[in-house]
């Protein structure tokens, strides 16, 4: 396994709360479901094969019926065991037989039915970011009497306070992952790709959390992309506009931004 140190510089702190709505620590589930969207929209713009999703949009990989579509007669086990009659070791022999069958790249790094996920945190660094509900000021997006401002305040209080005064997010969010190394330079390119752009972290997106940039200390300068892999440019996003003891902005953010369009 190769471990690769990843940085979320958070332009504004990341929430990854659980099925209570509390926010007491960084969830890994979170974080690793934020990677496998974004490394999904990575392999959708450079036209990479992506897994099949169901009705739902859940990820629905199963690698028995992809191996039923190559091949109706093996099965995966005699596919590995013929590869490794022909010298290959265990390892590169499944790589082999994933690429055979045509089993996406995101399946392969992260897991599907019938398949284990070649990805794992191994520890999460974080800063605590105290938000204070009388701290925030609903009113520097619009005029102290338009009614959206109200609306924005009552369900930031109703869904993130609740009968709190104060809630805690996170910022200089750090992560070791181990990747199989036989994926390695596959998650470095995906690494490289957003380097320069802003990924959404963790959950309560719509109240302007999670904004982050990813950044990694692992040399990335013999990993190569190809022109297309530019999906837009991050100075176009306004979001260091957004002063950070204002970042709750209810669920009027989508509309923030039309207004800046």
């Amino acid at each position: 396994m190769e471990e690769i140190k990843i940085k979320f510089r958070t332009l504004t702190p990341v929430w990854t709360g659980d099925a209570w709505g509390e926010n007491i620590s960084i969830r890994e589930s979170s974080i690793m479901g934020s990677l496998r969207f974004w490394f999904y929209i990575y392999c959708k713009t450079l036209h990479i094969k992506t897994e099949k999703l169901d009705k739902d949009g859940v990820p629905a990989d199963n690698i028995e019926e992809y191996i039923k579509e190559y091949n109706n007669i093996e099965t995966f086990e005699s596919l590995v065991k013929r590869e490794i009659n022909k010298g290959c070791d265990y390892i590169e022999a499944i790589k082999i037989v994933f690429d055979t069958i045509e089993l996406p790249l995101i399946s392969q790094i992260f897991g599907c039915t019938g398949w284990k996920s070649q990805i794992s945190i191994k520890s999460i660094e974080n800063e605590v970011f105290e938000i204070k509900k009388d701290d925030i000021d609903f009113t520097f997006l619009y005029n102290a009497i338009n009614s959206r401002a109200q609306n924005s305040k009552f369900w930031a209080n109703k869904l993130l306070f609740k009968n709190e005064n104060k809630i805690n997010a996170f910022i200089a969010l750090k992560i070791d992952v181990w990747v199989n190394e036989i994926y390695g330079t596959d998650f470095k390119k995906f690494l490289k790709f957003y380097r320069d752009k802003i990924i959404l972290v963790g959950g309560k997106k719509s109240f302007g959390f999670g904004f982050c940039k990813i950044e990694t200390n692992t040399n990335l300068n013999n990993v190569s992309l190809t022109p297309s892999s530019i999906i837009y440019d991050s100075k176009e996003i306004p979001i260091n506009e957004i002063p950070i003891n204002k970042i709750v902005l209810g669920f009027n953010f989508k509309h923030y931004q039309r207004l800046k369009e």
